[in-house]
């Protein structure tokens, strides 16, 4: 498959209805009108199929259909949407028109997380939370487990579910953060994505095997054959500096060299769109891409606070996805070019990203994906 790009909403500079501070989460109606969640401006801009500007709705504050933060938007299954605000602790809901619905409040002892992945909904219209429930020990480091935790549209809480721990073993040189998420390239870890018909996809990527749970209890286990990527020598000597500067960094960790791996494991990180397909962030060979003004700047200025000499990042994987439907079957592979991109929507054969541009100004764009 192809991506042939058909929508870009975005600038760098002028109407600001076009231009964004911080976009936190796209959803997208039935008839294509396109719902933007912007944090930094703390509203909700949406645009009809064709990017043109429709309007906007919520603003700063605590009334009723304003927001402190936007971390995720979502459809829910019947044509409403719900924006979740992790620091008022609520969720606002609207009608497809955009119009202020009501507000529902969310009281729970536990730890509700900011994640810009951290909120979504399943077929049913069941609110899902990302959060962490502590266990106090006789340790210095108290247990931490994640759970989503699962909401009614009244904001009564329905159950949990409990989120497995990543496990990480092997190397941590040099972890990159795409937009999409954080990328250990060489280690060893447990990956979960929470699917909207309710279930979380797991996968160990010591090996290129999924799994979630069936209606009947059973386990549905899903293979694919994979080669190792290899690293090529550019590329593991920067990995090699990156994870020289943060053991440096590091007073806890031993200060000795850690030897680069030759290969990375089959993939890094999963997803799962509205329609329960299932995303592979899939290993590929990096190619350079040089360092912009803008992120030396980010970089120099996080070594200043941080005391530490973290050299520049310019070998990067484009965002190859491997695309699954929910019983086993491979549809295809899918890439993003730019690995400053995070998918936020996908549905038949369209799906909606955020990108980054040069000077860190946000685009939302739609792709549809074509065959033959």
């Amino acid at each position: 498959p192809r991506l042939i790009e058909e929508v870009r909403i975005g600038a760098l500079d002028g109407d600001e209805v076009y231009t964004f501070g911080d976009v936190s989460d796209v959803a997208v109606s039935p008839d294509g009108t396109i719902w933007v969640a912007d944090r930094q401006a703390r509203a909700i801009r949406r645009y009809d199929r064709d990017g043109r500007s429709i309007g906007s709705t919520g603003r700063s504050g605590e009334g009723p259909g304003e927001f402190n933060s936007i971390a995720g938007l979502e459809r829910l299954s019947d044509g409403r949407f719900a924006a979740w605000d992790p620091v008022l602790l609520r969720f606002s809901l609207f009608s497809e028109d955009g119009e202020f619905e009501k507000t529902i409040g969310v009281r729970t002892p536990i730890i509700l997380l900011r994640n810009r992945d951290g909120f979504r909904v399943d077929d049913q219209s069941r609110l899902h939370i990302l959060s962490a429930e502590i266990f106090p020990e006789a340790t210095d480091r108290p247990k931490v487990q994640l759970i989503w935790i699962r909401v009614d549209t009244t904001g009564v809480v329905l159950d949990t579910i409990p989120v497995p721990a990543p496990q990480t073993d092997g190397p941590s040189a040099g972890s990159k953060s795409y937009e999409f998420g954080t990328m250990a390239p060489f280690s060893i870890v447990t990956r979960s994505a929470l699917s909207p018909k309710g279930y979380l996809v797991l996968g160990r990527n010591s090996t290129y095997a999924l799994h979630h749970p069936l209606p009947d209890g059973r386990i549905q286990r899903i293979e694919r054959s994979w080669s190792p990527v290899s690293v090529g020598r550019d590329e593991r000597a920067e990995f090699q500096a990156l994870g020289d500067a943060s053991r440096r960094g590091r007073r806890d960790l031993v200060e000795t060299s850690t030897s680069v791996p030759r290969t990375k494991p089959p993939f890094w990180g999963l997803w799962v769109d509205h329609e329960g397909r299932v995303w592979v962030a899939r290993h590929t060979q990096a190619r350079a891409v040089p360092e912009t003004e803008s992120e030396r700047e980010v970089r120099l200025e996080g070594n200043r606070l941080r005391g530490v000499d973290r050299p520049p990042s310019e070998w990067w994987e484009p965002l190859v996805f491997d695309v699954i439907e929910p019983g086993g079957r491979y549809l295809g592979t899918v890439t993003l070019e730019n690995h400053r991109t995070e998918l936020s929507e996908a549905r038949g054969t369209e799906i909606w990203v955020i990108e980054q541009g040069e000077f860190d100004e946000q685009y939302v764009v739609r792709y549809r994906v074509a065959t033959g």
